[in-house]
């Protein structure tokens, strides 16, 4: 089998989608629209490739540089809800050896410590340790199947009388969960963003982030809301919609990830 790597252009854009569409581990991370928002808002240099075996693609690798510990290295899609690799064939070990062969390069080139890789499937992560037996981090995920555990069912299942209480506070003194549409509503949540991370010493993103997001995505992708009471604010909350494909949150609801870390 003939195998070769190609970093993402507008040459095999097609393939990338195509792939992504296609396969049951693409989400809404995968996506060129999330690329462009990890390297515009979160500054994050990115290494995108696609491998291919005898002209087919057989793996999307969305690759980062990130730090974790001050350390700066070569990551899978840091910051996403969803940060694996996408590989077609679990079978195939090679796949595994020349997606690392890349990975080294561009860690030597760039001057990384460690590569950091999230694969969605056990068999391929004993695919990269094969060719890289070192030591790497337990992952894991959860995933709730609302279709099994309605919200009713977790309300009263998964939270006590006094926290239902207490929740339900909000809800008798008059506060209500607002959807926000306008620049107006934006700069209040952002407002609110703002205040708490300064209050926890932490650094707040810009406010054009938050624009560039809703630029990015239209209302069916992304989700502002508020929970307020005339000009008081009690909470908010960003959130993004995207296609569960079916298998993914219907059929299971844990799902386990495995992390392969290498030393360069």
């Amino acid at each position: 089998m003939n195998y070769r790597i190609e970093e993402l252009s507008n040459k095999n854009i097609a393939d990338w989608e195509r792939l992504r569409e296609e396969s049951d581990e693409g989400n809404f991370f995968h996506t060129l629209e999330w690329k462009g928002i990890l390297e515009q808002s979160y500054n994050f240099k990115s290494h995108c490739f696609l491998l291919y075996r005898n002209n087919e693609p057989v793996a999307l690798c969305p690759f980062y540089e990130a730090s974790i510990n001050g350390i700066q290295g070569l990551i899978s899609l840091p910051d996403s809800d969803y940060n694996h690799i996408i590989i077609t064939d679990k079978y195939d070990s090679l796949i595994a050896y020349h997606i690392l062969q890349k990975c080294n390069e561009i860690a030597k080139k760039n001057k990384l410590s460690f590569i950091l890789i999230t694969t969605f499937n056990e068999m391929k992560k004993n695919h990269f340790s094969e060719h890289n037996p070192l030591p790497f981090p337990a992952g894991g995920d959860m995933v709730l199947d609302l279709e099994e555990f309605s919200p009713d069912k977790i309300w009263h299942d998964n939270f006590s009388k006094q926290e239902r209480k207490y929740i339900r506070r909000f809800e008798n003194d008059g506060f209500k969960i607002k959807e926000i549409k306008s620049i107006d509503d934006i700069k209040i949540f952002y407002n609110y963003y703002k205040k708490n991370l300064e209050f926890k010493n932490a650094v707040p993103y810009s406010f054009s982030h938050f624009e560039d997001l809703l630029k990015t995505y239209s209302p069916e992708e992304i989700l502002l809301t508020l929970l307020y009471k005339d000009d008081v604010v009690a909470g908010g909350q960003l959130a993004f919609l995207h296609d569960s494909k079916g298998a993914f949150i219907n059929n299971l609801t844990i799902y386990r990830r495995a992390l392969c870390g290498f030393i360069v």
